[in-house]
């Protein structure tokens, strides 16, 4: 199993669709702004399973806010991070998390690439110049 992560794609999919062609995942996770282009690359890759949340600028969507899901026997919570101040800090998204049960929390929002462990919860922003690859548990963060 191989899951991409991206965010804040903001209508520019050129780059994730060209990493999705080399890469081949078996799952993208994008975590908002812009759902539409979620859409878009199911679209373009309809045997992918994709995962979208809806973040600050995503109006008119029927994306949720936050998913949860178990991936490599781990429990992943989903957001796009605006509803967790996280461009002030981390601690309540890892609280939440915590709360839920999960090992990872996956946000966007700050457009800057996150990855450390904060009280227990390993927290991933791929930023909106980036993507985020775990592939049988391993976490590989990288810029476009």
């Amino acid at each position: 199993m191989k899951i991409l992560i991206i965010s804040d794609t903001h209508y520019k999919i050129e780059d994730a669709l060209f990493i999705i062609k080399r890469l081949a995942p078996s799952q993208v996770i994008h975590l908002g702004d812009m759902t539409s282009d979620a859409v878009n690359i199911k679209n373009a890759y309809p045997d992918i399973e994709m995962y979208s949340i809806k973040g600050n600028n995503d109006f008119f969507t029927r994306a949720p806010a936050e998913l949860i899901a178990e991936f490599f026997g781990e429990r992943f919570f989903m957001t796009h991070g605006h509803r967790f101040n996280v461009k002030s800090g981390m601690e309540h998204l890892a609280a939440h998390a915590k709360r839920l049960g999960a090992k990872y929390a996956l946000f966007g929002h700050t457009h800057l690439p996150f990855n450390k462990e904060v009280d227990g919860v390993r927290l991933l922003n791929p930023s909106s110049n980036g993507y985020i690859i775990i592939e049988n548990g391993k976490i590989e963060v990288h810029k476009y």
